[in-house]
């Protein structure tokens, strides 16, 4: 799907410089509840919210995404990736904005919008959180940083960054794995690419972030709560998920079928829909 009504910005927080993206509102744009901000997983961009924004369709709110700390094309600093730092810069954010927002976190940037929704409520007409636990996990942090570690550094043509990306969006599909490249990769001059974003960061973030529990958090979220997962998930696993639900009082809840973790990704329609109905009730409910 081609990207439409999407503007890049470059906005000033306490950290440093980051990169955004801004998309208008449709033109039937949901009336209560503020625009939407997205939150990227470990190793992504802002980028890869785009399908998922642009399947939301003529209901759509203003939509933003964030390139997160370490990520794309904002500041990297040289140490500050746990929750608190990437807390920080968000509720930094959405203060720029300067009205209550929609949150939407994916993976890592889920695990964000879960502890923002605890912490401040008061900048959140609603949270999603898509396929993350609050749980401390150390085998994902191990596997996580074996995966990292080998990764290419880059890739010399398109071709061999498409093949790779090919495996790893499962069997998606070639306009998958296209988004995959041009979501995380950056081409040089010469015709080569590179990952977008640099090793280091993504060690540390995942390392420090499932090194702790946020189930203190979970339990305390106290805005409009909704959580998504794929079915083939490894990563939010079934027990994690089934807490999840029963342990606050009101929660949508939604499964997605044939999708693993990387739902922004593989089932862009999906959230899409997803989202749209669980904002559309909320705004009923305004009214």
């Amino acid at each position: 799907m081609e990207r439409t009504g999407a503007t890049e910005l470059k906005v000033e927080l306490p950290a440093g410089e980051f990169r955004a993206i801004r998309w208008s509102e449709g033109p039937y744009g949901l009336t209560e509840g503020g625009p939407a901000v997205f939150l990227h997983g470990l190793s992504g961009t802002a980028d890869v919210w785009d399908a998922t924004v642009q399947w939301l369709g003529d209901s759509r709110p203003r939509c933003f995404a964030l390139d997160q700390r370490g990520h794309g094309g904002s500041v990297v600093p040289e140490s500050g990736y746990g929750v608190r730092d990437y807390l920080d810069d968000l509720v930094s954010f959405v203060r720029y904005l300067g009205e209550e927002v929609r949150l939407v976190g994916h993976s890592m940037g889920g695990r964000v919008a879960m502890v923002a929704a605890s912490r401040y409520p008061e900048l959140f007409s609603s949270v999603v959180v898509v396929d993350i636990g609050p749980e401390a996990w150390k085998k994902n942090i191990e596997q996580t940083v074996d995966l990292l570690m080998s990764r290419p550094d880059e890739f010399p043509d398109h071709e061999t960054a498409l093949e790779v990306a090919k495996f790893l969006v499962s069997g998606r599909g070639d306009e998958a794995a296209e988004r995959f490249v041009s979501e995380r990769l950056i081409e040089r001059p010469d015709g080569s690419y590179v990952w977008r974003t640099p090793l280091e960061p993504l060690i540390e973030t995942v390392t420090r972030q499932r090194s702790k529990s946020y189930w203190q958090d979970w339990y305390n979220i106290s805005v409009p709560l909704l959580l998504v997962r794929g079915k083939r998930t490894k990563e939010l696993r079934d027990n994690v998920y089934q807490k999840m639900i029963w342990s606050v009082s009101d929660i949508w809840a939604v499964e997605i079928d044939d999708v693993g973790h990387n739902i922004p990704m593989a089932a862009p329609l999906d959230l899409a829909g997803i989202l749209t109905e669980f904002w559309e009730e909320l705004d009923s409910y305004y009214d």
